[in-house]
């Protein structure tokens, strides 16, 4: 539902910036700001009221989901441009605590919009994600990494 809050206050700061006729920064943070004034006016008729003490968390996440979308650019740049192709790719189950339908949602986009990587499948009973890599050289550090950077900010905007 949190995540759901954020994604409506950035659709409505969009539709605000394209309503003033330029799409630019400025637009959208007023329009970021507008937005949220709404929903934290509403916020008892219609919405959660912990969005407000959430969205710290969402920014956060959003920061190191850019930051490991950088970081698997490079890579995968590292990997293209090397003389001799040496890539070891595989298929890994990345173990998952999350339930929440939207988290899980989240987590297997993230891992698919990150390079490198792609989310093949979640298992029957919600308890792995199923991940094509293309470096594979230690598998359980890939989990690690997939678990630290994006399932903790997910697990607790979950709650």
């Amino acid at each position: 539902m949190i995540i759901g809050l954020f994604l409506l206050n950035l659709i409505l700061a969009l539709t605000w910036a394209a309503l003033q006729g330029e799409l630019n920064a400025t637009n959208f943070v007023i329009g970021f700001l507008v937005s949220a004034a709404v929903i934290y006016v509403f916020r008892q008729m219609f919405f959660e009221p912990r969005y407000f003490s959430k969205i710290g968390l969402v920014m956060k996440l959003v920061l190191v989901f850019l930051k490991e979308l950088i970081k698997a650019n490079l890579s995968v740049l590292k990997i293209v441009i090397s003389p001799r192709l040496r890539v070891r790719s595989g298929v890994i189950a990345v173990p998952t605590d999350l339930r929440n339908d939207v988290a899980l949602t989240l987590l297997a986009n993230m891992i698919t919009l990150t390079p490198g990587t792609l989310t093949l499948d979640i298992s029957p009973d919600r308890r792995y994600l199923f991940v094509h890599t293309l470096n594979l050289d230690d598998p359980e550090d890939v989990k690690r990494e997939i678990r630290m950077a994006f399932e903790v900010y997910l697990q607790a905007l979950s709650r």
